[in-house]
């Protein structure tokens, strides 16, 4: 499987959870994640999450 097709059949995937404080280099593998698929991150992260992948800010959460 290619990195770019890592969600590309994943059509259920609601949820990824990531458990790094600092976010990863994501260089679009996330191009292909389902659009009901939200990203939840520790809470202490979120913002930084926000700020290095603001294509993904309306769907990234805080860990609960």
């Amino acid at each position: 499987t290619k990195t770019k097709d890592m969600f590309g059949n994943c059509t259920k995937l609601n949820k990824i959870i990531l458990n790094n404080s600092k976010p990863p280099l994501i260089n679009n593998i996330l191009s292909e994640l389902p659009s009901c698929a939200n990203l939840y991150v520790p809470s202490e992260s979120v913002e930084t999450y926000k700020a290095q992948w603001s294509d993904y800010n309306d769907r990234i959460f805080a860990i609960e």
